[in-house]
């Protein structure tokens, strides 16, 4: 279904979002997630030791929970973009 002013939504349906590029979006939403990962693992560092079991523990959980996180709101937003890149 659309509406008037050019968006598209609905159950799995994609959403176009006007005058941005798809491409643009991805990547900037790809560097905010970097910086956020380094963030937390810089935080996490402070408090364990950076070879420690725990912190590869902690790095893993991170790295793929936020991955996981990117890849939704890419689907949400695009649809399916596996392959695109």
């Amino acid at each position: 279904m659309g509406d008037t002013d050019g968006h598209q939504e609905g159950i799995g349906g994609t959403v176009v979002i006007d005058g941005l590029n798809m491409f643009d979006i991805i990547n900037f939403i790809q560097k905010k997630n970097k910086r956020y990962m380094a963030n937390a693992l810089d935080e996490v560092e402070e408090v364990l030791d950076k070879d420690s079991e725990a912190f590869l523990m902690v790095r893993k959980i991170i790295l793929d929970t936020m991955n996981d996180y990117t890849r939704s709101v890419f689907v949400t937003l695009f649809g399916n973009i596996e392959g695109i890149f």
